[in-house]
């Protein structure tokens, strides 16, 4: 079969490797859609420590089941389905509270396109325990963003506490910020977001789902939020980037008593004043990974209810063969969310 390996720095290529053969527990899954992600990046670019380079990447998949192995009781030849990138190890204190997105070993060792082979390829080999089954009314393409899109807004948000009236920033316009932008308005009915892009293409995208926006190389954002809410600041501020300044922007635009959330990748660090920010402001400071597989339910709900709005993340389609297109379109901010189609012609 066809799949993508980056090669070296910046390099993405096509190869010819052995189709997966499933385990007993196991299906292979037709890959129709793998999104690009933000985390894909790193990976592209090499400079993720500790990747091995022989893995396939790629872990927002759906596709179609065309074989199962002989113990797979739930899930049959030709059904539709999502997969969710990890395997729980469904022992751990984390799995047993239904909490697999903390799971003590998932992460580490059974993520798809990290550590087992992803969907940039034609077959992806899942576990049984990875599937959710795609509801007919929904295609591969807006399935898709049952996963990271929405299921990492959701799962984000249920940390920290929103209503209706809440005024919140956003700082960043990609997949994460858009979805969990939509999802405030969908989900909480919120009327007032500050949303905060370089990115001229995703600031355009953003303005037409009627979100105020601000280019923080023209404006100081801080600032201009805080100007806007009567000197007192938003509610919420929500870091979608995992840029270290993005994220102490963030804990200057929240009045007093108000709420921060941390849901980009950053592995670095930033210096701030506990005193200050959540002794003197009352701050409350959360982060957030992934999500429950139990919660991909919910999720198709909220999609259902606003299919259109959710399917503006989706702005790019990519054959296997044009892969470095999509990904550098990705590094340059000009798009949202790319999504690989092995069978596009």
């Amino acid at each position: 079969m066809k799949a993508v390996d980056f090669t070296s720095p910046r390099k993405a290529i096509l190869k010819d490797v052995d189709e997966p053969k499933p385990g007993s527990s196991d299906v292979i899954v037709k890959v129709a859609v793998c999104a690009i992600c933000g985390s894909d990046i790193p990976l592209y670019l090499h400079t993720q420590k500790g990747w091995n380079t022989s893995i396939i990447p790629g872990h927002e998949v759906t596709g179609k089941i065309v074989e199962a192995g002989e113990n797979v009781r739930n899930f049959d030849v030709g059904d539709r389905v999502v997969v969710y990138a990890g395997i729980p190890c469904g022992k751990c204190y984390y799995c047993r509270q239904g909490q697999t997105n903390y799971c003590s070993t998932m992460m580490d060792q059974r993520m798809i396109g990290f550590t087992l082979n992803g969907g940039y390829a034609e077959y992806l080999k899942a576990s049984e325990k990875q599937l959710f089954k795609l509801p007919k009314e929904i295609s591969f393409e807006d399935g898709s963003l049952l996963l990271d899109p929405i299921g990492v807004a959701v799962e984000g948000l249920k940390r920290i506490r929103v209503d209706k009236h809440s005024k919140v920033a956003v700082y960043g316009c990609g997949t994460i910020g858009i979805g969990t932008m939509l999802t405030l308005q969908v989900e909480y009915g919120l009327k007032e977001i500050f949303a905060v892009e370089i990115s001229d293409y995703r600031r355009r995208i953003v303005e037409d789902l009627g979100i105020d926006t601000i280019n923080p190389k023209e404006k100081n954002a801080t600032e201009e939020i805080i100007e806007a809410t009567g000197g007192m600041g938003v509610d919420l501020a929500i870091d979608a980037t995992g840029n270290s300044q993005a994220e102490i922007n963030a804990l200057k635009t929240v009045r007093k008593l108000g709420r921060v959330l941390f849901l980009g990748e950053n592995y670095g660090e930033i210096s701030l004043s506990p005193s200050h920010l959540f002794i003197a402001n009352g701050l409350t400071l959360a982060g957030s990974r992934y999500f429950p597989q139990t919660a991909l339910k919910e999720h198709t709900e909220i999609l259902l209810r606003a299919k259109q709005k959710f399917g503006k993340i989706n702005t790019h389609e990519f054959t296997l063969e044009q892969v470095t297109e999509a990904l550098e379109l990705f590094v340059n901010k000009d798009c949202i969310r790319p999504l690989l189609k092995p069978e596009m012609a």
